[in-house]
């Protein structure tokens, strides 16, 4: 967040960073927190919810607030409507554009993108689950793997200085697809 903060504030600023909390005390709390408005939440919904807040106590209890204003009276909340709701990309949605890439086809890679822009999904947040993709992926060389990190952090650089997300986003699935039509 700080990242997105003009340097000329910055440099005026004292910076705190805060580590996230351990899982077990988050999910004590969550635990009193459901048990005292009466949210039903099972044990491995709660893990999502403190693996989506990145270990942020004040963000997983919004989170949860928010989900319950939506559930119905009484009903379970569910790993999905916490995902829904606080807005993290499906872990599906970056491998969904990798096959596209796959394909060599930029048509096929564009609806993908469309479809991810359609639905709203923030490109910046998206750009962590394809670099692991990427890095992962064993038919890649290591200067193939580094020029398609190298366009993300490009991308990821002109999206914080306003570019636009579905010109930044079809440029870096253009440069995997090149990496794969070169293998």
């Amino acid at each position: 967040f700080f990242l997105r903060i003009i340097e000329p504030i910055t440099s005026r600023c004292a910076k705190f960073r805060f580590s996230a909390l351990s899982t077990v005390s988050m999910t004590e709390k969550l635990k009193e927190i459901c048990e005292s408005e009466g949210v039903k939440c099972d044990e491995k919904t709660l893990d999502r919810l403190i693996d989506v807040s990145g270990g942020d106590l004040r963000r997983s209890i919004t989170i949860l607030q928010t989900v319950q204003n939506v559930v119905e009276k009484g009903e379970p909340v569910t790993e999905e409507e916490i995902v829904e709701v606080s807005g993290v990309i499906p872990s599906d949605i970056p491998r969904t554009l990798i096959e596209a890439c796959k394909t060599k086809s930029f048509t096929k890679f564009g609806k993908e993108a469309e479809s991810v822009i359609g639905n709203g999904y923030p490109i910046h947040e998206l750009l962590p689950g394809l670099v692991e993709i990427i890095s992962k992926e064993d038919s890649f060389s290591d200067v193939q793997k580094s020029k398609m990190c190298i366009a993300i952090a490009d991308a990821e650089r002109c999206l914080i200085d306003g570019a636009d997300e579905w010109l930044q986003l079809l440029h870096i699935l253009s440069v995997i697809a090149k990496s794969y039509a070169e293998n």
